[in-house]
């Protein structure tokens, strides 16, 4: 029997290897400055794969070239998504016109290899009433009647603040549903709905926090992806049930009736009211 030459062995486990691998993808990505409409060079471009919303692994990082444009590669895996932001020194990423989404980042389906497009506007000189228009100060009764009858339509949280809590204590007995309801804008997590109460809380969360930092008149940042509560293995069979809101909001008049015997209340912001309750912001 002659022996099989060894560039043939080769050559065979090369090719079984490979059987059943999907061919790697390509996608061409343009960053393009928005007022302008002209590319942008030297901007970097950077490819996630994300896992049901809770897994984020950079796979790849490029920079664009003069045209504006840059080619992603990479091996598709099944169950994963993946998606591209696009970022550079002295821009910043543009808020669609309907506020709903950022175009400096974009999904990139694995079945669909189409040039993606991606935006970036330039940062102008500073501008005082830019804070002003982006951060509606409304009063507290108004950002309740707008939660209730699922109308929010805010982008950025309103500017509420430290003497808002006992109103916002109040509604988070609430465990009524809304469709339209405050949430990270960067985030890819949007449950269907949420509960009223649940967001009442979650904006108390958020004056706590910023409280907590130090600065009373700081941006009030959402301080998790969205207004929903979850345990520390995720979230359990029939989260955010009418039960789990009522605990919660417990959980926070506790936290807040015990910083009324303190000599100064705004000391206790640092106290997580949901420790020990088995629960976390999602």
């Amino acid at each position: 029997m002659r022996p099989i030459p060894l560039l043939l062995v080769l050559i065979g486990l090369g090719t079984f290897s490979n059987c059943g691998q999907p061919d790697p993808l390509q996608v061409r990505v343009t960053v393009v400055d928005r007022p302008s409409a002209q590319p942008i060079d030297s901007a970097g471009v950077v490819l996630f794969r994300i896992f049901q919303d809770q897994d984020t692994l950079v796979l790849d990082t490029q920079w664009t070239a003069a045209t504006g444009t840059v080619t992603l590669t990479w091996q598709p895996e099944t169950g994963f998504a993946y998606e591209a932001m696009a970022f550079r020194r002295h821009y910043r990423e543009v808020l669609h016109p309907s506020g709903g989404y950022y175009e400096h980042w974009a999904p990139v389906p694995p079945e669909d290899t189409s040039a993606v497009v991606l935006y970036l506007e330039p940062i102008p000189p500073p501008d005082p009433e830019r804070y002003e228009r982006m951060h509606a100060e409304v009063p507290l009764s108004e950002v309740l009647l707008t939660l209730k009858t699922d109308q929010w339509a805010w982008t950025f949280l309103p500017r509420l603040g430290w003497d808002d809590i006992p109103g916002l204590l109040e509604a988070g007995r609430d465990t009524g549903h809304v469709a339209a309801y405050p949430r990270h804008p960067l985030s890819t997590y949007r449950p269907d709905s949420a509960r009223v109460g649940l967001v009442a809380l979650w904006l108390i969360e958020a004056i706590r926090r910023r409280e907590a930092a130090g600065s009373e008149a700081g941006n009030l940042m959402p301080p998790s992806r969205a207004p929903v509560l979850g345990t520390r293995r995720g979230n359990p069979s029939g989260y955010n049930t009418p039960a789990q809101v009522r605990q919660a909001q417990a959980a926070y008049q506790t936290w807040w009736d015990g910083l009324q015997s303190l000599e100064d209340p705004r000391s206790g912001a640092r106290r997580n009211p949901l420790s020990g309750s088995g629960y976390s912001w999602m």
